[in-house]
Order: C-alpha cells, then structure tokens, then sequence
C-alpha cells in the first residue's frame, strides 16, 4: 500500500530531521561550553597575573533589575565549578571539580556521538536531558537570586538543555523498517 509506505517515510524523515536537530543542539552547546571555559581559562591567568579578563559577554551595566551583565563573574564564581556542590562532598582538590563549562562539553559530546550512532540510546539521553533540565533551572536561579547576574552564555545553555529536553520527550521515536514482504 503505497499510502502505507508514504507515511512510513514519512515518520522516518522526521524521526531523521529531530536527531538532527539533537546533533544541531549538541553542537551549539559545545561552542557554548568551549566558549565559557576559555572565558574561564583566561579569567584566571589575568587573575594569577593581577589582572581582570573581560570576555566579550560582559556588558556594562545596564541597570536592569540591579542585576550585572557578565559571565566571567558568573565563571568565575564559587559556583562555577562543580556545580557549588562538589566541592561540598568531595573538597576543593578532587578532581572531580571540574568547571561546569567541562561537565557541559562531556554532556554534549556523548548525547552527540550518541545520536549519531544509535536511536536506542534515547533512554539514556532522556535521563541525561532530565539532569540538564534539574542543573539548569538550579543554576538558573543561583543566578538571579544569589549572584544577581545575567549569563547570557548561561542563560543560552540552559536554552539548549531545555530544547534537547523537548527533543527527546517529545519529537522522538523508534525508527520503524519497512518491510518488502506483501501480505496474503
């Protein structure tokens, strides 16, 4: 049945086009993730030097909401690395420390590279997107509430997080085969 095949094809090519976009948004939140930790990089050799970095995402102050523009205070600030929790449990020398911008690239790389080599993988970027979602709106409101900062590096990954989160929960699905048998 030809109607039959069509819409088959049809799911295929979307199913084909939201892993795409996955990939897409793994991307953006790889140049984002790249971005913030070499903001970070630099912030602290200026700092080490007795110096300040001023990254090309921090603004003047607008006044808006008394709320700052600048990610490299944001980076920069105790919760910049291990989410302002690791280093609670573990210390300040575990090397599971790590800026937030690394976490991010491990993130994106194996939803990525994931994507690419098997849809039977999107329980595990479901979970994953979840945790993203849950860091996100936790760092989201550190944020606002408790530096009284606007990320716009910040504020773009959390974007790509909750948009990978709709990707998986909701613009997903299993790749069906069509098969060339008829049927009797």
């Amino acid at each position: 049945n030809h109607c039959m095949l069509l819409k088959i094809e049809c799911k295929r090519v979307i199913i084909t086009n939201m892993a795409s976009f996955r990939i897409f948004l793994c991307v953006v939140g790889l140049v984002l993730s790249a971005y913030a930790l070499h903001v970070e990089m630099k912030a602290e050799d200026a700092q080490k030097e007795g110096g300040e970095y001023k990254a090309l995402c921090d603004m003047e102050d607008t006044g808006l909401f008394d709320l700052s523009i600048s990610c490299t205070k944001v980076f920069m600030s105790e919760y910049g690395k291990g989410f302002g929790l690791l280093q609670k449990i573990f210390g300040d020398d575990s090397p599971l420390v790590q800026p937030n911008s690394i976490y991010g690239l491990i993130f994106y790389s194996i939803i990525m590279l994931g994507s690419l080599i098997s849809e039977s993988l999107l329980p595990l970027f479901r979970l994953m997107s979840v945790a993203s979602v849950i860091g996100s709106v936790y760092l989201g409101s550190i944020l606002y509430f408790e530096l009284g900062d606007i990320c716009v590096v910040c504020i773009s990954t959390y974007i790509v997080n909750f948009c990978l989160f709709f990707n998986t929960f909701f613009f997903s699905g299993t790749k069906k085969t069509v098969s060339n048998k008829k049927k009797d």
